[in-house]
């Protein structure tokens, strides 16, 4: 039997239960929309690192092949490259490069997901399409989805999309068994579906990005279906890094 669930914030979860076949990080605003649009500039790898000093430590045993990129609050982080816009890499001269990155709620959940399961993947409504036909071709029994949150708190961003994720999957697989957040987060979903640009205006993540003048990143992680990568988690020693690179 194939089963769904849907965990708000990764630090509600015990990591020694039975671990899901596949982990979905979702982080809307912005860490799931951005990490497609660096790997569509075929950087090398992306790695999450959660300690801003061991960003600058990693820069220094990396050196010039890497870049830096990063928010706290939204704001880009002193010292950086770049910010965490999704828009600042739609055109950024990038290939080959090692991204370091570090975000205030995407990537403590990136670490949270190596640790659940073997095998992760990043969602976003820009690339929802192509993790829906993904999905649909591996063979899976436990499915988690794993919202990011802001600050701590639950993200209603996340949780509408999640719903578009489950509501999408109990059509392919009538008999996929749903966790009560699941339900909850279809409603989401449906109360907001017509307008999933406006409902970001009244999140606390949106509110932030619209305070500092990111609305235009509104828009773009609004957006559905525009980009056709599904980023895929590996590991390498004791650290883990992002690519397109399929293992699963």
């Amino acid at each position: 039997m194939k089963t769904l669930d849907i965990r708000y914030l990764h630090g509600s979860i015990d990591s020694t239960q039975d671990k899901p076949d596949l982990v979905i990080v979702i982080d809307i605003l912005r860490a799931t929309s951005t990490i497609p649009v660096m790997l569509s500039r075929n950087v090398k790898k992306i790695i999450p690192v959660i300690e801003i000093k061991e960003v600058f430590n990693l820069k220094k045993i990396i050196n010039k092949n890497s870049i830096l990129c990063g928010e706290r609050d939204g704001k880009k982080i002193e010292g950086f490259d770049y910010g965490n816009s999704p828009l600042e890499f739609e055109n950024a001269d990038i290939e080959g490069k090692t991204v370091i990155m570090s975000s205030t709620n995407g990537t403590p959940t990136t670490i949270k997901a190596a640790e659940l399961s073997e095998d992760v993947v990043f969602g976003s409504f820009i690339n929802f399409r192509k993790l829906i036909d993904f999905i649909k071709g591996i063979s899976f029994h436990k499915l988690l989805l794993l919202t990011s949150g802001t600050q701590g708190e639950f993200s209603l961003e996340d949780s509408v999309f999640a719903g578009l994720i489950v509501k999408t999957l109990v059509n392919i697989f009538p008999d996929i068994k749903l966790s009560d957040s699941c339900f909850s987060s279809m409603i989401h979903y449906e109360f907001f579906q017509d307008d999933i640009r406006g409902m970001m205006n009244i999140t606390k993540n949106g509110r932030i990005l619209r305070s500092i003048h990111h609305d235009p990143d509104l828009d773009f992680c609004a957006e559905l279906n525009t980009y056709s990568i599904i980023p895929v988690l590996h590991r390498e020693g004791d650290r883990i890094y992002i690519s397109n690179k399929h293992h699963l």
